[in-house]
């Protein structure tokens, strides 16, 4: 499944590599209709969320806490990481914006997907192994259909909107999927205050923080990689939710009830 406006979905706007929604529940329904339509699913079901499926995954737990046997959080987008302004001053300025009518242009800063600048922009401290950025730069451009720009202002005041749930202790107290948090001390995109916030109040929350990781974790250095392989099989057998049966570097695994 790729999310709307995304991947191999269509898109809402003329602007192709442009990343649009209407409302972050919508992607929430999306979920929920994939899950309906895979009754053929073998639990456990366990949901791997990165960045803004992060928020997603959250939501759904709550709204359907028994499609869902356990969430793992890659840095996840509990808040959009504003610096170097203070969040109540860019969530304001975007929501000017959205409200005069420019809420399908691109977030200042972004623009239509180009090859040429996709790779000047790697950055060693923002995105991780260079050789995997750089496939991914070429990848989009044989497959250009596939890419992204940059967010719309819709789509950012779309995500302010969607966090503001996570500022309810009430709201998160009912989400109690086993949870693991991995997040990187470093991230230059979601808030990681926030995330370590809110799992102080989430019932079932471990953080695992990685001192030097980048956003996009999947797409870090092997030794990273591996480092959060191990970190799951842990939180896997700790929350005893799920047993490890195979010492196969091929793991296997066997869900087992709650006592």
């Amino acid at each position: 499944m790729d999310w709307r406006g995304q991947g191999d979905s269509g898109r809402f706007t003329e602007q192709k590599s442009l990343l649009y929604i209407d409302n972050f529940e919508s992607y929430v329904k999306d979920l929920k209709i994939f899950i309906s339509l895979n009754s053929h699913l073998v639990r456990p079901l366990i949901f791997m969320a990165s960045s803004m499926g992060g928020n997603i995954a959250l939501h759904y737990a709550h709204d359907y806490p028994k499609d869902m046997d356990a969430i793992i959080a890659l840095a996840p987008m509990i808040k959009i990481n504003t610096t170097p302004y203070p969040y109540s001053v860019a969530e304001n300025l975007v929501k000017f914006i959205v409200s005069i009518g420019l809420g399908d242009q691109f977030v200042f800063g972004y623009s239509s997907f180009s090859y040429d600048t996709c790779v000047k922009n790697y950055n060693p401290i923002k995105n991780g192994d260079k050789k995997i950025y750089l496939r991914d730069c070429k990848l989009l451009k044989e497959q250009p259909h596939l890419a992204i720009g940059g967010p719309s202002f819709r789509w950012l005041y779309e995500a302010f909107k969607a966090s503001e749930d996570f500022d309810n202790d009430a709201f998160l107290k009912q989400i109690n999927v086993p949870f693991l948090m991995v997040s990187s001390k470093n991230d230059y995109l979601v808030n990681v205050d926030a995330q370590t916030k809110i799992c102080k109040v989430l019932p079932n929350c471990r953080l695992q923080m990685y001192e030097d990781s980048h956003h996009n974790i999947l797409k870090d250095s092997s030794d990273i990689v591996s480092r959060l392989i191990k970190d799951v099989d842990a939180f896997f057998i700790n929350f005893g939710k799920i047993e490890k049966i195979s010492k196969e570097p091929q793991q296997q695994y066997a869900y087992t009830q709650s006592k």
